[in-house]
Parts: C-alpha cells; sequence; structure tokens
C-alpha cells in the first residue's frame, strides 16, 4: 500500500542533453514512488538536446505514467517547467508537484522526509511553498547550498526530521512545491533561467507562503553543479 495513498504527484523534469541524468532521475521514479503516492505522472520536457537524447526520452515517453513535451526557447527553464506542468495538468490533478534536475542525485531518505515535512504542514494548514534539503557532494556542502543556508532563520527543531530552517526562496534542483503556486510560474516578470528560483520563491514569499529548509537530510549535487541540466 503507498504511504501517502491520498496525495497524487506530478514530476517534472526539465532536460537539455544529460541522459545520464535523466535515467537515473527515471529509473529512481519508477521504483519508489509507487511506495508513496496514490497516483504519480512524470513529465519529461526535453530543451534542445541533441538526437541521442530525443531516442532515449522518445522510448522512456511510451510508458504509461510518463510525458514528454518538447519546447524550443533555448535555456529557458521557465518554458520547461510551464510546459511541463500545463501539459501535467491533463494527466493528473497534484497535491504535490516535484522537480528534480538531471545533476541531482535522490536518495530515499530525504525524498521521504521531505514530502512527510510537505504534507505535516499542509494537514496543519500552513501556506507552505517548498520543502527542499541540502546539496552535497564528495562530502562537502556545495551549490546551490550557501553558507546563509546554515544560519537562516530556524523554523523548528523537528522532533523527528531534526533543524528545519525557514528561506525566502529556494531552488529547484531536487524540491518539492504547492500546485497552485506553477500556475504563476510562467510569469513574465520572471526571469528566463539564472534567476528564475530566486523570483518565483520570492513571489511565493510575498504571497505568505512558506519555504522549508531540511538541514539534516541532503542530496548529491553531482560534480557540485557543473554538469549541464
Amino acid at each position: 500500500m503507498s504511504k501517502f495513498k491520498k496525495e497524487k504527484l506530478l514530476l517534472l523534469i526539465p532536460i537539455h542533453n544529460y541522459k545520464e541524468g535523466v535515467q537515473r532521475l527515471e529509473k529512481f521514479a519508477q521504483d519508489e514512488l509507487k511506495n508513496f503516492f496514490g497516483d504519480f505522472q512524470i513529465s519529461l520536457v526535453n530543451n534542445n538536446s541533441n538526437k541521442d537524447t530525443i531516442n532515449l526520452l522518445t522510448e522512456l515517453s511510451k510508458k504509461e505514467n510518463v510525458s514528454l513535451y518538447n519546447v524550443k526557447k533555448n535555456k529557458s527553464l521557465k518554458e520547461s517547467l510551464w510546459a511541463g506542468f500545463k501539459e501535467g495538468l491533463k494527466k493528473i490533478t497534484p497535491t504535490i508537484v516535484a522537480v528534480w534536475e538531471t545533476d541531482a542525485i535522490p536518495n530515499l531518505k530525504t525524498f521521504e522526509a521531505m514530502i512527510s515535512k510537505f504534507i505535516e504542514e499542509k494537514n496543519d494548514g500552513a501556506k507552505i511553498a517548498s520543502v527542499s534539503p541540502m546539496y552535497t557532494w564528495l562530502g562537502s556542502y556545495v551549490y546551490p547550498t550557501h553558507s546563509h543556508w546554515l544560519t537562516d532563520p530556524l523554523y523548528s527543531h523537528h522532533s523527528r526530521l531534526g533543524e528545519i530552517r525557514v528561506a525566502h526562496a529556494v531552488p529547484f534542483l531536487f524540491s518539492v512545491w504547492e500546485p497552485l503556486l506553477f500556475m504563476e510560474i510562467n510569469n513574465k516578470k520572471f526571469r528566463s533561467f539564472i534567476g528564475l528560483d530566486t523570483d518565483f520563491g520570492k513571489n511565493a514569499t510575498q504571497k505568505g507562503f512558506k519555504h522549508l529548509r531540511l538541514i539534516n537530510y541532503n542530496i548529491e549535487h553531482e560534480r557540485g553543479g557543473k554538469n549541464s541540466r
């Protein structure tokens, strides 16, 4: 039985050429998400990838719970996330949106902690925008975890999840989100790539939503963030 059987997840994976990263994330999703959610759908969003990567994406999209969308505006993360979300709504009405970028290396312990905290906040009536972890590579904190993440305002010392801090905006790299916020991701005032996470995150903060960072949980950010999306 799914642990969070009432929840429905829409997973957005923006892609530009990193075939190995796509394979890793899709396999993790297929292996693990069925154990968490009553239903889930995966939106693969291709942004000008090479033929080899497109062939892989086409093959993956033959699966019942995987869809492939193509965007033409080069390096537009905003357009990729909007396309994946908008088209994904035709497949599922999500209670949670997740964004996984292809240089994220997920682990089950961290993902479960993120989902647990997100659902706990919503059940308590909180306006929760996102939950994200720390990012490491070879044992050290790396981009997009800057030193301020360890000194941001303390939200709580959770009895099970440890230290949690509150931020004003967070990176998309490996994060879970309130679906209603994604109706605004295509805002013309938001930058298209670098800075989109800041614009989108701060907009949510200004609306009274919270971004929570699980300080005691991490995923690996491959090569410290030097791989392409």
